[in-house]
């Protein structure tokens, strides 16, 4: 199963970072750029980690309190909070707050840190990029040429393709060519300081696999419609089940409120029917009384007659 990123930025740079360290096969990360936006995506997705930054435009000390109670109070997800030179006037009311942060980010972020936390919210490294891993492996894309791990990719972006190694450069003793493995390499350094030879450019007519520009914009367009379709059926169906939680809630205040007052209709029926009883049991007891009365008068003139 997925683990679930919320990042909360007016800018992209912590996403860009975070992504930088979280294996997309195992780690999903969502970026907003509305404080709003994030309570309702905690009770829908239920991030594991969230990186809250103070720069938002829409951000206050109410919306942190509730997404802090929200994540901290029921253990749902670890809270960083992220600010800059801009928004340090806040800390001094969040760190007063109920319920604590996690840890606090200042811009700009250190990567190391980052990925410290992303670790130590996981309690494990098996979602971050190892770099022994290849980018095949990464994608879980069969068709991805394998180009080695991502050790080899590093190392091999680091090396400046200008430089040419001219020791590793060897001539085949049985070839026609008659020079030695010294002249051989002079040749090549007088082709190095000549510079690239004149390349013959081919017409746009005769390159393979050509696109016109046609093509190109007609496909960017189809797939920002397709985008914002998809945009759009997420909004759609978020909004949806907002309105089912609501409707539940409201149900279930509805049963309650009938709960109450049933059980109020059920103590004054108890209490009803207790009275009753104790009329009932008055009126026994008088005429009880009296019936005993009347037997003793009627002793009295039986005993005289």
């Amino acid at each position: 199963m997925k683990k679930r990123i919320v990042v909360a930025d007016i800018d992209k740079e912590l996403l860009r970072v975070v992504n930088t360290y979280c294996n997309p096969a195992k780690v999903s990360v969502g970026f907003y750029t509305k404080s709003v936006e994030i309570l309702p995506i905690i009770e829908i997705e239920d991030p594991s980690l969230v990186f809250l930054s103070l720069d938002l435009p829409d951000i206050n000390d109410f919306i942190v309190f509730d997404i802090l109670k929200r994540c901290t109070g029921n253990e749902t997800a670890e809270v960083y909070i992220v600010y800059s030179d801009n928004s340090e006037g806040m800390l001094t009311n969040i760190m007063k707050m109920k319920f604590k942060a996690n840890g606090f980010l200042k811009k700009p972020v250190d990567k190391s840190d980052v990925a410290d936390i992303i670790q130590k919210s996981f309690d494990s490294s098996y979602y971050l990029i190892p770099m022994d891993v290849t980018m095949k492996e990464i994608l879980d894309d069969d068709e991805i040429i394998d180009l080695g791990s991502v050790a080899e990719e590093v190392t091999n972006t680091e090396m400046d393709t200008n430089d040419v190694l001219i020791e590793n450069i060897t001539v085949d003793e049985n070839g026609s060519n008659s020079s030695t493995n010294d002249d051989f390499k002079t040749d090549n350094l007088d082709m190095i300081e000549a510079g690239p030879a004149d390349e013959v450019v081919p017409e746009l007519d005769d390159l393979p696999f050509q696109i016109s520009d046609d093509e190109i914009i007609d496909e960017t367009e189809e797939l920002k419609k397709e985008l914002e379709r998809k945009e759009r059926e997420f909004i759609e169906e978020k909004r949806k089940l907002l309105r089912d939680i609501k409707t539940s809630e409201l149900e279930l205040q509805k049963k309650d409120e009938e709960r109450l007052k049933l059980e109020e209709n059920m103590k004054k029926i108890q209490n009803d029917y207790e009275s009753k009883i104790k009329n009932l049991n008055d009126k026994y007891i008088e005429k009880l009384r009296k019936f005993q009365d009347f037997l003793n008068d009627s002793l009295e003139d039986i005993d005289e007659s």
